[in-house]
């Protein structure tokens, strides 16, 4: 539990994140024993709402204080809110989502207004229907009628199971659609097409028959008859119908069969049971076990070793595939239907190959049970028909780009990096934070400079990536007012529709439907980072690091005791007498610390340190330093035209003014805290140096690296003195304005950046750390080259100065402020 009344820069630190229990163990608790350990909580906390508890003495309070709580938004991720909110699965068929009654056949609906939002008063009465049944057998039909269950929750007042129960966007927008357009919309694969005899008893049925009769036919002959016709064909058999429905409407289907054209006799139905004598032999029992490995291996060589050939070939026979050939040959075909080939590298996205060669393309993403980067005995990875042409959008070409930007990119240190082959098993899984990486830093590099440039399909495509792109990162901010909510759900529905005509064959999930209520509850709750998984998750790991002893009824208490510790510690090792008295076990302990440093989680809560933090220098191998003539004389021009500032002058000057001098004396520093993040030199680190500022002439923002860091002090008068950190930057050059409006990536808005000249400028700026707004992701493009030609001399067109060498900038901040960069630098054009 965490107390909302902290500031968000501290409430989610391990030391302040209450653990109120932990539920033992092997496995989870069913839908309804979860409501055992909800209680002893929701028992505790009807005390702290009615009447209160009063604390005879706090911190502020000397003579007591009364303390009110309430439990308001319910963060986890779906199964788990599901369950502990007393919701069906969101497969249930009145259960898709928690703040509407959208049903499945209209999971593509992107008009908000148009759902039927659910009522918290009929939602408790369904609940408490359920709990006084006279029986499971009732219960179990009032859930499948209504999808709802009672929850210890609704003991509480005040809590509303409707409003509460909030769409987490950490799994919902970089796990979910993210993850789900790189993987699935950008690699979908067709059903094996029936025979021609099975489809044109489909088409007759298209043609003449009723609607059951076209129903009758089954997915794969109803997925066929809308890719044939151009009629989006994703989902279940009742999105294909209704899709199969609405063209009959407008084609006036179907028609009265003329007297002289005999209905298409279908083949005969083959079946497990009846197949010819080939088969009879095969026991029906091993047939179904053989049936299930199918479904639930996740190795193709176990499931090659451990079934047959005959009953492979029964399995082929049944599925209307070849059963001839070798054991292996029909164990693929069989792998190639069940299991989709989440990204192939098809030929009509980049390279041809020849299957018949036995030529085989790369695929970026491989067949579950592949260990090809394990083992010498490979799984052929084209298992089936290739991917619908235009779909598989990550090609060879494409990804050796996207290695190649990938590679020569500078991220700061705090930047969780996902691993250079993305997707495959030899990298495992990516999280949460290399999703959002991959998605919204990496590819908008690669596929704006080989698909930004081009027309037609691509081009369609990559905007509509920059779409979801744009409303992620603007649901993102930090800081979110209502014109920026409103954007990023009009990008989001726009990205939705586009989905719905580019990729026909793309199957809408819950989390789309689920994305279209995000800002209901942005409005709520304010901005994501308050109330999102991240920290939870981040807590979860740090329980499953303590060192327990396996023991069920003994490791609930060594977490929770542990937990305690932690929390006792990390406070104690903050206050500056012990830190002074053991500053190198201090220093030890954070270095060997199990907490991550880098990502989103942690970046977040530093920035939100901007109003109470002041900036913080760590020396090092920090020494004294004699500043040069044009770094002395930019900081006594700095100080001396700042309003209210006292008028300094050189040691050198013989005036016999009373101004104080200013001494040329400095200490060089290693690196900066800016509001919790880290900036160093670009000698000691680039990525950690490239950062966006204000000029200090003109507040124009601008590119640039860090050449030093430096801290002086001043007299100010009384005889105090002021010690200040002051950076010293280049700007990077930017493009001419001829050159402006044939940069590919400033077409994109703030999500594509913008290139500048691979040059800095010779002189130097010295900027106060609040001048410095953040880091940017900086990628060496070089001269651009695409497809063996140069941009300059791309379709004939000058682009740009052939020789000339580019860098893309790409902004990574997510505050307000910042994230208007972009049209504050296009105004000044």
């Amino acid at each position: 539990m965490v107390c909302l009344n902290l500031p968000p820069h501290l409430r989610y630190l391990p030391e302040n994140i209450y653990v109120a229990g932990v539920i033992p163990g092997p496995s989870k608790p069913s839908t309804v024993q979860i409501n055992h350990f909800i209680a002893l909580i929701i028992d505790e906390l009807l005390e702290f709402w009615d009447p209160g508890v009063s604390y005879t003495q706090t911190a502020k309070a000397p003579y007591g204080r009364l303390v009110r709580l309430v439990v308001i938004p319910l963060v986890c991720d779906l199964p788990a809110a599901r369950q502990v909110a007393g919701l069906g699965n969101f497969n249930q068929l009145h259960a898709l989502c928690s703040c509407c009654t959208v049903r499945f056949d209209d999971i593509e609906n992107t008009d908000v207004d148009s759902f039927p939002l659910r009522s918290m008063k009929a939602h408790r009465e369904a609940a408490t229907a359920w709990l006084h049944a006279n029986s499971t057998a009732e219960r179990e039909q009032l859930f499948k009628t209504t999808g709802i269950r009672y929850t210890e929750l609704l003991r509480l007042p005040y809590w509303n199971p409707v409003l509460y129960v909030v769409i987490d966007s950490m799994h919902n927008l970089y796990l979910g659609i993210l993850q789900r357009h790189i993987r699935d919309f950008w690699g979908i694969n067709a059903p094996p097409r029936p025979s021609v005899q099975v489809m044109n008893v489909g088409v007759d049925h298209l043609l003449y028959g009723s609607n059951s009769d076209l129903r009758s036919d089954g997915k794969a002959v109803l997925f066929h008859l809308c890719l044939d016709r151009g009629i989006r064909r994703a989902g279940t058999v009742s999105l294909l119908m209704k899709n199969l429905k609405q063209w009959r409407q407008k084609e006036n289907l179907p028609k009265p069969r003329p007297a002289a054209l005999a209905p298409v006799s279908p083949e005969p139905p083959v079946d497990s049971t009846q197949s010819d004598d080939r088969f009879a032999h095969i026991n029906p029992a091993d047939y179904d076990a053989a049936e299930k490995l199918l479904r639930t291996t996740k190795s193709y060589s176990y499931f090659t070793k451990k079934t047959v050939k005959d009953i492979l070939a029964k399995m082929c026979y049944v599925r209307g595939l070849s059963s001839s050939g070798t054991k292996d040959m029909m164990a693929q075909r069989l792998w190639a239907e069940d299991v989709s080939v989440e990204f192939p590298d098809v030929a009509h996205a980049d390279d041809s190959y020849d299957i018949q060669r036995g030529e085989s393309p790369p695929v970026l993403f491989e067949p579950k049970g592949s260990k090809s980067s394990q083992q010498k005995g490979t799984v052929p990875i084209i298992l089936g028909p290739p991917a619908l042409p235009g779909t598989a959008a990550l090609g060879r070409e494409t990804m050796r780009e996207y290695v190649k930007d990938r590679t020569r990119i500078e991220l700061p240190r705090w930047v969780n990096a996902a691993p250079v082959a993305f997707g495959t098993q030899k990298h495992g899984k990516l999280s949460a934070d290399q999703w959002r990486t991959v998605a919204v830093v990496h590819l908008p590099v690669t596929l704006i400079r080989t698909w930004g440039i081009e027309s037609g399909r691509r081009l369609q495509m990559l905007q509509n990536f920059i779409d979801i792109v744009d409303a992620v990162e603007t649901f993102g901010l930090l800081e979110i007012d209502e014109d920026e909510i409103s954007h990023a759900h009009k990008q989001l529905v726009k990205y939705l529709e586009g989905v719905k005509e580019l990729y026909k064959g793309a199957k809408f999930q819950v989390t789309h439907h689920h994305a279209l209520h995000l800002a209901l509850f942005i409005r709520l709750f304010g901005p994501v980072h308050s109330w999102r998984a991240f920290a939870f998750e981040r807590m979860n790991f740090l329980l499953q690091s303590v060192n327990t002893n396996l023991k069920f009824g003994d490791l609930e208490m060594t977490m929770m005791m542990s937990s305690c510790r932690n929390a006792n510690l990390r406070p104690l090792l903050d206050a500056p007498p012990v830190r002074s008295a053991m500053p190198v076990f201090v220093h030890e302990l954070e270095r060997l610390s199990t907490e991550d440093r880098r990502g989103m989680r942690l970046d977040e809560a530093r920035r939100l340190l901007h109003d109470v933090a002041p900036p913080k220098t760590q020396h090092g191998k920090g020494k004294t330093i004699t500043l040069d003539d044009l770094t002395f004389r930019a900081l006594l021009h700095k100080l001396n035209h700042e309003p209210g500032s006292m008028r300094y002058i050189a040691e050198s000057n013989e005036s016999d003014s009373d101004s104080p001098t200013l001494s040329r004396e400095a200490r060089e520093t290693s690196k900066l805290d800016i509001s919790g993040v880290f900036y160093r030199p670009w000698r000691t680190a680039p990525g950690d140096s490239n950062v966006i500022f204000r000029r200090p002439e003109d507040g124009r923002h601008c590119a640039g690296r860090i050449e030093r860091i430096f801290q002086h002090c001043r007299k100010i008068g009384n005889g105090s003195t002021a010690q200040e950190s002051f950076i010293v930057v280049k700007e990077l050059v930017e493009l001419k304005v001829e050159d402006v409006v044939h940069d590919p990536y400033r077409c994109f808005g703030r999500v594509g950046g913008w290139l500048c000249y691979a040059m800095y400028r010779p002189e130097e700026l010295l900027l106060r750390p609040d001048e410095v707004l953040c880091h940017f992701a900086k990628t060496m493009l070089g001269e651009l080259r695409i497809e063996g030609q140069w941009l300059c001399e791309r379709e004939g067109r000058k682009w740009m100065e052939k020789g000339q060498e580019y860098v893309h900038v790409r902004p990574l901040d997510r505050v307000r402020e910042s994230a208007k960069l972009f049209e504050l630098r296009q105004s000044a054009y």
